[in-house]
């Protein structure tokens, strides 16, 4: 791609919010005086235009750095700005190698992590968040002094800077080796072993399969040999492929195919589901008694592609929680983690005023996908 040469048309900094994980990548670009959205980018990785698609064998850290190439490429293409503030939960060294190939810095680089844009997007001073996507990770921020205004939720704008100064304890980030318990990988993973063992004692192909070498067949077709045998002709080459060109974001990517499966009646596909959200429920039940916070009402935020987008997993987690732990309160975040990398951006630029910007931010935000809905 040609260098980007800026014409200054405008003297506005934009905030520039970057959530590039295993299997997609959102951006934000977001006027830093008034708070209005300028431009949204967002992409699956399977779906990107294949002479774009990550390569399979960058493995997990080699496909976020491809699909936020692309995405970046797409959102500055002409954007108008005097200074830029990029923020996201990638590190500097990626973002200042993409940044330089349009003539670009990134010097004022704000790292904020997951978690972190997960608490600031819902305005929160305290309690439990677990994201669930690719991975699993989760927070609990316990309350070590009583907050004046308690745990502030459903899209309230407050003073949250004060709470990253708070005791932290992270629950149940066990990596993709032990599964990353309720996450994307770990019912990509479930999914495909099951279905391989059901399609082991059957004569006739079963849905699942079918779909499931479907998925993996389009994802590497940019990869695979002219003469190499589809999956969808014979299922038992799927050893040889995961073998060769699967990582950890590929499995991950199955999740949204578990999905449709359970969507279209598959009592299989739903099992897995129903067990990722209970053990995402267990998750929050184990780290509630391990910080203290069990004995008291506490809100636990859902957030990640998972959380977000699948009612069964958030079914699942929310009915164990309510029988088990009626205390904790699940909230499924009506705003994903980018706009939480905006929001940080907006205080740090303005500690004392930045609320009415904010607002006006999460107010635009919503107008626009409530259009798109």
């Amino acid at each position: 791609m040609k260098k980007r040469i800026s014409r200054y048309m405008s003297n506005r900094t934009v905030i520039l919010a970057i959530d590039s994980g295993g299997t997609k990548c959102e951006m934000l670009a977001v006027d830093a005086a008034t708070g209005d959205i300028i431009r949204e980018v967002r992409h699956q990785a399977d779906s990107l235009p294949p002479v774009c698609r990550p390569k399979q064998n960058f493995g997990g850290a080699g496909r976020t750095a491809e699909m936020l190439s692309y995405c970046l490429d797409e959102m500055l293409d002409g954007l108008d700005f005097q200074k830029l503030l990029p923020t996201g939960n990638v590190s500097k060294e990626m973002v200042e190698t993409e940044l330089a190939r349009h003539g670009l810095t990134a010097e004022d680089y704000q790292p904020i992590g997951e978690i972190d844009g997960v608490f600031y997007s819902q305005a929160m001073t305290w309690g439990i968040a677990i994201s669930a996507g690719t991975g699993t990770v989760g927070m609990v921020w316990p309350p070590k002094e009583k907050q004046t205004d308690g745990p502030l939720l459903n899209g309230r704008v407050a003073d949250v800077v004060q709470f990253a100064n708070s005791g932290r304890l992270l629950i149940d980030a066990v990596g993709p080796l032990l599964g990353d318990w309720g996450s994307a990988y770990s019912i990509g993973l479930d999914f495909l072993r099951r279905a391989y063992r059901e399609q082991e004692s059957q004569a006739e192909p079963l849905a699942d399969m079918q779909a499931i070498c479907a998925h993996l067949d389009a994802f590497s077709g940019i990869e695979r040999k002219p003469d190499e045998t589809k999956l969808t002709d014979n299922y038992r080459h799927l050893s040889h492929f995961i073998y060769t060109y699967t990582d950890r974001s590929i499995i991950a990517s199955l999740s949204r195919v578990c999905g449709d499966c359970a969507k279209n009646g598959s009592e299989l596909a739903e099992n897995v589901l129903l067990t990722a959200g209970s053990d995402l429920a267990e998750s929050v039940i184990r780290a509630a008694k391990r910080s203290g916070i069990a004995k008291m009402d506490f809100p636990v935020l859902a957030s990640g592609s998972v959380l977000m987008n699948d009612d069964i997993v958030f079914g699942a987690m929310k009915e164990r929680l309510e029988r088990e732990m009626p205390q904790a309160k699940l909230i499924r975040a009506p705003r994903p983690q980018v706009c939480g990398q905006v929001a940080a951006r907006f205080m740090k630029l303005d500690p004392v005023n930045y609320r009415a910007v904010m607002l006006n931010f999460f107010t635009n935000y919503h107008n626009i996908h409530n259009k798109k809905n």
